[in-house]
C-alpha cells in the first residue's frame, strides 16, 4: 500500500511541479518570479522526506518505468503490418527483368491509401528484416504510396536474385514483407567452333561426351570469350541415352530459355521450340554455321545409331555420319543427309 501511495504521490508532484513552473514563467511578471520560486522551494522542502523515502524504495524508477511502458504501448508507435502475411509473388520472369506483386498492408494510425512501399533486391538472402534490406539491399524503386506491384529491370540472365518489400507508415515506422527469390531466364547460345572430320573422338577415349565437350569449351573460350556461361556442351548425339533430345534430362539444359546465336539472333524461343520440327531462322542466317554440321541425330533429336561415324571415332569413307543442314528451318536443320566421315563438317556447341 505504501508503494502504491508513493507512486501516486510522485506522479502527482511531477505533474504539479511542471504545471506550476509553466504558470510562473508564462503568466507571472518577471519581477514576481523570484518570490514565487522561493515559495515553491519552501513547499517542496516540506515533502522532501517523502521524496527520500520514494527514492530509497526505488519508487522513482517505478514511475519512470511505467511512463516508458505507457509510451511504448501507445498505438501511435506501432509498426505497419504487411498484407497477406507478407507474401510476395513473382510474375513475368524474363532474362533481364521480373515483376513483383504484393498485397497492401495496414496500420493503426495511417490510412491504407497513405502507406508507402519500396522494393529492394540483393544477390544474397540478406534482406530479411527492414534494417537488413536498407543496409544490404539495393533499392529498386523509390517510396510509392498505395502500390502493389513493381518491376525489377537490368538483371543478368540466368541469375538468382532476392527481393523484399518495405512498408512505411505516417510516423516513418518501417516493416518488411517476406523475402522471395527468383532466377531470371537465361539464354542458350548455339555456335560453331569449326569444321572436323568424323573422327573427333580418339579411339582410346573413356568418354566421347567428355572429349567433345572439352573441345567445345576450349574453342569457345578462344572464339566466344564474351559469353559468360557455366555449361558448355557439344550439340551432337553420341548414344541412345546421350542424344540431343535428352539434353534437359541428362545435362540439365533449361527447357524454357531462348536459343540464340552469340550475336543475339533468335533461333528458337526455347529448347522445346527448337525440337518441335522447325526453327525460327536457319543456322546460316543466324550466323551460327556457314555449312552442314555433324548431328548424329534423327529428326526428333534421338541418336542415329547407323550414321554416327563409329561413335565419332572414324574419319575415313568407310563409315557415314548424319548431318544437319545450315540452310533449312524444317526438321532437316537437325537431321539431313548422311555423309562420309572423311568430310569436314561443323561441330556445333551450345552453352548456358
Amino acid at each position: 500500500m505504501r508503494s502504491k501511495m508513493a507512486v501516486s504521490a510522485i506522479r502527482a508532484i511531477k505533474v504539479i511541479t511542471a504545471k506550476f513552473k509553466a504558470v510562473i514563467f508564462n503568466f507571472i511578471p518577471k519581477t514576481g518570479r523570484t518570490v514565487m520560486c522561493s515559495l515553491l522551494v519552501i513547499s517542496l522542502l516540506a515533502v522532501l522526506p517523502l521524496f527520500n523515502a520514494c527514492y530509497n524504495d526505488g519508487i522513482n524508477e517505478i514511475v519512470d518505468s511505467e511512463d516508458a511502458a505507457a509510451q511504448n504501448n501507445d498505438p501511435s508507435n506501432s509498426f505497419p503490418i504487411p498484407g497477406n502475411s507478407g507474401v510476395i509473388v513473382t510474375s513475368s520472369v524474363n532474362a533481364d527483368s521480373v515483376t513483383l506483386n504484393w498485397t497492401t498492408g495496414s496500420d493503426d494510425d495511417t490510412q491504407k491509401s497513405a502507406l508507402r512501399y519500396r522494393l529492394y533486391r540483393s544477390p544474397s538472402n540478406n534482406i530479411i528484416t527492414a534494417n537488413d534490406a536498407m543496409n544490404n539491399g539495393s533499392p529498386v524503386t523509390d517510396w510509392y504510396i498505395d502500390t502493389t506491384t513493381a518491376m525489377a529491370e537490368t538483371l543478368d540472365p540466368g541469375k538468382t536474385y532476392y527481393f523484399n518489400v518495405l512498408i512505411k507508415d505516417g510516423d516513418d515506422q518501417v516493416s518488411a514483407y517476406t523475402t522471395t527469390s527468383v532466377t531470371t531466364r537465361g539464354v542458350i547460345y548455339i555456335f560453331s567452333v569449326g569444321s572436323f572430320t568424323g573422327d573427333m573422338v580418339t579411339m582410346t577415349s573413356s568418354s566421347a561426351r567428355q572429349e567433345l565437350d572439352n573441345k567445345c569449351a576450349t574453342l569457345k573460350e578462344e572464339q566466344q570469350p564474351q559469353l559468360n556461361v557455366t555449361h558448355v556442351k557439344a550439340f551432337i548425339s553420341i548414344s541412345d541415352t546421350d542424344s540431343i533430345k535428352n539434353f534437359p534430362a541428362i545435362h540439365g539444359l533449361p527447357l524454357d530459355w531462348p536459343v540464340k546465336s552469340p550475336d543475339g539472333t533468335l533461333v528458337a524461343y526455347s529448347f522445346s521450340d527448337l525440337m518441335d520440327g522447325t526453327i525460327n531462322k536457319t543456322l546460316g542466317d543466324a550466323d551460327v554455321s556457314s555449312s552442314f554440321w555433324w548431328s548424329g541425330s534423327t529428326a526428333d533429336g534421338g541418336y542415329d545409331n547407323i550414321a554416327s561415324c563409329g561413335s565419332w571415332t572414324i574419319g575415313d569413307n568407310s563409315d557415314q555420319g548424319r548431318s544437319g543442314a545450315h540452310n533449312r528451318i524444317n526438321y532437316e536443320w537437325l537431321s539431313s543427309d548422311t555423309r562420309n566421315c572423311n568430310n569436314s563438317l561443323h561441330l556445333i556447341c551450345i552453352c548456358w
